[in-house]
Formats: structure tokens, sequence, C-alpha cells
């Protein structure tokens, strides 16, 4: 682990400690807690991105089939079948 100073204000200072002494922990641990839920919120903005291309590619490209929403699966067993061989 690295030492690190972080300031807190005395109203974060004093709730911090009161849940770390209801949750049986330390102040330590939940500011750990509370960068890591940080960090993860970038991470899933991130992969929001990536599912809002996901999601504006869906449509953009037409097998030219009128019949692929019923019979999608005999589809996928052929593309699968042909690109074995």
């Amino acid at each position: 682990m690295i030492r690190t100073q972080v300031q807190l204000t005395e109203q974060q200072h004093v709730r911090l400690r009161a849940l770390a002494a209801e949750r049986g922990s330390s102040v330590s641990r939940l500011v750990r807690e509370g960068v890591d839920n940080v960090l993860a919120q970038i991470e899933l903005g991130a992969h929001s991105d990536r599912t809002k291309r996901a999601i504006a590619a869906a449509g953009r490209f037409h097998s030219g089939r009128s019949d692929v929403a019923r019979r999608h699966d005999d589809y996928l067993v052929t593309a699968y079948e042909t690109s074995e061989e």
C-alpha cells in the first residue's frame, strides 16, 4: 500500500469515523472503498460509450432477407458450417 495524505472537512471526518465504528472498519478502508467506487463509475462510463456505439451500429447492416427474425438460428447454423469448410 502507498501512504497518502487527504484533507477532509470536519463533517466528513466525523461522519467517516462514525461509519467506520458502526461497520467495525477503519476510516482508511472506507476511503479506499470510496476510491474504488469512483474508479468503477468511470470504467462503467467507458463501457456505456461502447454500448452506445454498439446500439448505434445495430440495424445499419442489411442482409436483404425479410425473414431473419424468424429464421436467425438457421442462418447462423449455415454460416457456422460454411466457415468451417
